[in-house]
Order: C-alpha cells, then sequence, then structure tokens
C-alpha cells in the first residue's frame, strides 16, 4: 500500500506553512486528493513533480497566483 502525505508532511519537508499548501492543493498547482470535507492527502511523486517545476520557489509561486509568466 502506498504512503501518502498529508498537507502538514509536505509544509514541513518544504518548510511552510500547511495553510500554504493547502492553499496549494486548492488552487490547483499542487497535485493531490481529498479525503472527506477537509482533509487531503498527497502522492509522493506528486510533490517530487512539483518541486522539480521549482514551485516551491517563492517569486514562481508568486508569478504562478497572480497569473503571470516567470522570466
Amino acid at each position: 500500500m502506498r504512503n501518502f502525505l498529508t498537507p502538514g508532511d509536505v509544509a514541513e519537508r518544504l518548510g511552510v506553512a500547511s495553510a500554504t499548501v493547502c492553499s496549494w492543493l486548492r488552487k490547483g498547482l499542487l497535485r493531490g486528493c481529498r479525503v472527506g470535507q477537509k482533509c487531503w492527502r498527497i502522492d509522493p511523486d506528486d510533490l517530487s513533480e512539483f518541486v522539480a517545476r521549482g514551485w516551491n520557489a517563492p517569486s514562481r509561486l508568486k508569478a504562478a497566483l497572480e497569473h503571470k509568466e516567470v522570466e
């Protein structure tokens, strides 16, 4: 059985707040699955892909949230 991550697990690994991870999930920047109404689970492969895309870099996140391109 695969071990999925919680937003808290992801937050700890990336050094951000759990609320930030939940925001990424709601906005579709980080792929995850809802479990019930309030819980999320993230596949470790999806987190690896997210990090590989550089989305944990503050300037890229800010640009994505503002729908701007990063130079």
